[in-house]
């Protein structure tokens, strides 16, 4: 078993998904268990799938509801799942910066 973090770790650079397929390639595991969230909001699962090597975790577009606070808020809106209401608001600061703005109430 060899357990390989994201940042550098093992000597290699495990930000990228071309670093950690290339890693993957170089030591040929039996099963990728892919996590923190980086690697899962990269598509690790998803590649690995693509060129048959077995992993285990969600799929890139299934860590978006982790990864994405909105993108979760509006799956869960359009799906009609009870959540706290969210709205997101955009305004420009007059020195032309954006800020968001998130408002929240319970139910």
């Amino acid at each position: 078993m060899r357990v390989c973090g994201g940042g550098r770790v093992c000597g290699r650079d495990l930000k990228s998904l071309n670093s950690i397929t290339n890693m993957a390639a170089r030591l040929q595991p039996d099963l990728t268990v892919v996590g923190p969230e980086l690697p899962l909001t990269l598509g690790v699962v998803d590649e690995f799938t693509r060129r048959g090597w077995p992993a285990f975790g969600p799929t890139r577009a299934a860590a978006q509801l982790e990864s994405s606070k909105s993108f979760a808020k509006e799956f869960m809106q359009r799906h009609t799942f009870p959540r706290p209401h969210l709205q997101f608001v955009i305004r420009w600061s007059r020195c032309g910066l954006l800020s968001t703005i998130s408002t929240y109430r319970l139910w």
